[in-house]
């Protein structure tokens, strides 16, 4: 392992697709990932699951609606929800500007289901080793408008 600087708009050149992977469990000898990521106005994330790996969620900018387990939380700036292996959870941007947060995952490997997932938002691949499990549809956040569908939902 090597020491690694990354400028702002900068992520690792083989994040898949699109994805601003800022660490790869390759860079950590597979003891974290660690992205940055935003949602659109009111844009719902990915649909109610849990997984073996723990996740940590911090906010940077914007506001952020998470379902931990049966509860709701809405963070704002420097909020952290910690959601540990086995936590259903989802989330969706809770307001009428972008959210940024950055996800920490440990151990690392969520690369490998993006890189699984391709060009289709909507699927939701096996990923040996990460213990994913889909529980429900994606989450809308509470005071969204009509006018956001959640896209996706099954």
């Amino acid at each position: 392992m090597e020491p690694l600087i990354l400028n702002p708009s900068q992520y690792r050149p083989n994040s898949p697709g699109n994805i601003p992977f800022k660490l790869l469990a390759e860079d950590t000898g597979g003891k974290l990932s660690l992205l940055e990521w935003t949602l659109d106005p009111w844009q719902s994330g990915p649909f109610l699951h849990a997984h073996d790996f723990t996740e940590a969620f911090y906010v940077v900018d914007g506001e952020l609606e998470i379902q931990l387990g049966e509860r709701r939380h809405i963070l704002g700036p420097r909020h952290l929800a910690w959601a540990p292996g086995g936590t259903p959870h989802a989330f969706a941007n809770a307001a009428a500007r972008e959210v940024t947060v950055l996800t920490i995952c440990s151990p690392g490997g969520l690369e490998h289901f993006f890189a699984a997932q391709g060009d289709d938002p909507d699927s939701f691949p096996d990923v040996p080793g990460l213990g994913l499990r889909l529980l429900g549809p994606r989450i809308r956040a509470t005071g969204a408008p009509e006018l956001h569908p959640v896209e996706g939902s099954r």
